[in-house]
């Protein structure tokens, strides 16, 4: 056989394997399977949305355990993905897309990602990038995420009272001097490397700071759970230049330790 023929049945068998039942249903078959429990989900979130804007600012952290045992999982991977589902407050006004949130967690927002694909049929919408094309999601890409709504019994908003954007990073000036005693070998008594950065190698930047309240709410009656304040700052030292990322790092960190001390019985995936 000839290398034309050859790609060309190659060609054909990868085609096939794309498009047949292999790789699970395809959208609308997806729709129609989770429809129902997706919609069960979905339901609550106009009450919240309503609890959310008229309760006042916390005076004390406190939270009722749910009936189900919290596994909280924030970094969105699918393995022991929890049964807490995370959006901003601002996600609350329309299901079907997300507020807009000027550092958004990563991850956040299942509920109107499900809501989007169910009852639009694409990609959810984020203000905060408004030119991204509204896509149809692969079936087995929304069949995994109505699985993975469907998993949800509780609903953990995260309404901010404070932020303060952390500024990217920028060339350091001359006269800049890094403290070389977080070096290993300073540490240990040493003597320090000679510091062979360029200075427009070293960049400095303003941290950033967030200040919230992480509010829940049971997914099966829309009841309020009670919630806990959490604060978080940049880390005064960074590997790299991902500010938002670490600034994000630092906030889920401070949701965990809430978690830990406010929700008994919680299990935590870090």
């Amino acid at each position: 056989m000839g290398m034309l023929g050859r790609n060309t049945r190659t060609y054909g068998l990868l085609l096939l394997l794309t498009t047949s039942g292999c790789c699970g249903p395809d959208f609308e078959e997806a729709v129609a399977q989770h429809r129902a429990g997706v919609e069960k989900k979905i339901a609550p979130l106009a009450s919240i949305h309503k609890q959310v804007l008229a309760l006042p600012a916390l005076q004390k952290d406190e939270v009722t355990p749910p009936a189900s045992p919290l596994v909280v999982r924030l970094d969105g991977y699918a393995d022991n993905a929890g049964n807490v589902s995370l959006c901003h407050a601002e996600d609350l006004a329309a299901a079907e897309e997300l507020g807009f949130v000027p550092c958004r967690m990563h991850n956040s927002a299942w509920l109107n990602t499900c809501a989007s694909y169910l009852r639009r049929g694409h990609a959810v919408f984020d203000p905060a990038t408004p030119n991204e094309l509204l896509t149809q999601p692969l079936g087995f890409t929304a069949n995994d995420a109505f699985k993975r709504c469907e998993a949800m019994t509780t609903l953990l908003v995260l309404r901010t009272l404070e932020f303060v954007d952390p500024s990217p990073p920028v060339a350091a000036p001359a006269s800049f001097q890094p403290d070389l005693s977080i070096c290993g070998a300073a540490a240990s008594g040493s003597a320090a490397p000679a510091n062979t950065a360029r200075p427009e190698d070293r960049k400095t930047f303003s941290g950033g700071r967030i200040r919230a309240e992480a509010l829940f709410f049971s997914l099966d009656d829309a009841r309020y759970l009670g919630g806990f304040r959490v604060e978080a700052s940049s880390s005064p030292r960074l590997k790299g230049t991902d500010v938002q990322g670490d600034l994000e790092s630092q906030l889920r960190k401070a949701i965990y330790d809430g978690v830990r001390k406010h929700i008994p019985g919680a299990t935590i995936h870090e």
